[in-house]
């Protein structure tokens, strides 16, 4: 049900000349080398190679870039074909003319891709138009391309500006097309979300996870978007309990399902030890007046020296507006 390198016949000579084991460590082993040499690639569009190479190495021992080495190496191989069809991208932008070696990078990045990974697939599928749009509002006048209109005409302006990267991009879509059926056997809101409720649920989780992200200055509204990350959890824990008992726990089988309890008895025993260290520390808001600073707050009411147009210096938010 996967495309045809994801990673399938990728693994092919690897398993075949090594065994499935040792064959796809060292294929994983290989992949992880990827993101490392497209970093690099990218630095060095505005970096020294020294200074490209100490990016890349810090990419290299990045803890979340070894989590997906061991649990599966796919989406590394995806995100640095992001990172080339971003490179031939900035190529094209900044020659403002037609380079047929960077068109042929794009346009043979984007089947590949689609054929690779479907996660990265839908990502480029974002972030490709955006990183376009941003080179267009940012342009300078020194810059090609739209420099010389305003922002919204940039915007606009952007698909004939950028001309050799659409042609790369229509016929890299085109090939990928062929990738269509394995992405129409994974659709969103398929699979295991086949419950209207647990959909629902889905929809309210989106909207509160892009609330969370989003703070104002404006006392009125500001709880709207930071209560957001509070709530959602109202919502995420009733639909992982559903889950659970719809997918998972089903498949645990006699020593396994003690097993499965022991871990669900540690997560709550990390969960309630958490909890109390919240409790702990949120507390100390309480602790910010004191009696003594109460005490002194009066002397200074009553300070025949204050005429009520006195300043007082504090370091901490709650206890200013206290005062």
């Amino acid at each position: 049900s996967r495309p045809l390198l994801a990673p399938g016949w990728q693994l092919v000579p690897f398993t075949a000349a090594l065994g499935d084991d040792a064959g796809y460590k060292l294929w994983s082993a290989i992949a992880a080398t990827f993101p490392v040499l497209a970093v690099y690639l990218l630095a060095r569009l505005f970096l020294s190679r020294w200074w490209a190479i100490f990016a890349a190495a810090f990419l290299s021992i990045d803890m979340l870039q070894a989590e997906m080495f061991v649990t599966g190496a796919l989406p590394l191989e995806g995100f640095s074909l992001i990172a080339i069809g971003l490179w031939a991208i900035t190529k094209l932008w900044r020659f403002g003319e037609a380079h047929w070696k960077h068109m042929l990078v794009l346009a043979v990045t984007i089947p590949v891709l689609a054929h690779t990974n479907h996660t990265s697939a839908g990502l480029a599928l974002i972030l490709f138009p955006l990183y376009m749009v941003a080179l267009s509002v940012f342009s300078t006048a020194d810059d090609p391309g739209t420099g010389g209109f305003r922002w919204w005409g940039r915007i606009l302006a952007t698909p004939f500006a950028q001309f050799p990267t659409m042609l790369a991009l229509g016929v890299g879509s085109l090939i990928a097309l062929t990738a269509l059926p394995y992405y129409l056997a994974v659709h969103p809101i398929g699979g295991v979300l086949d419950h209207p409720v647990i959909r629902a649920f889905g929809v309210l989780v989106g909207v509160l996870g892009v609330l969370l992200t989003l703070l104002s200055t404006d006392e009125t509204i500001i709880n709207l978007f930071y209560r957001s990350r509070y709530l959602i959890a109202f919502f995420i824990y009733p639909a992982a309990a559903w889950l659970t008992y719809r997918y998972w726990w089903p498949a645990f089988k006699g020593r396994y399902k003690t097993i499965a309890w022991a871990s669900m008895l540690l997560v709550a025993g990390l969960l309630g030890w958490e909890y109390i260290r919240t409790v702990e520390g949120q507390s100390a808001y309480s602790d910010m007046v004191t009696p003594s600073t109460a005490q002194a707050l009066s002397n200074l009411r009553e300070s025949p020296t204050t005429t009520g147009q006195d300043g007082i210096v504090s370091n901490s938010f709650t206890l200013s507006l206290w005062v």
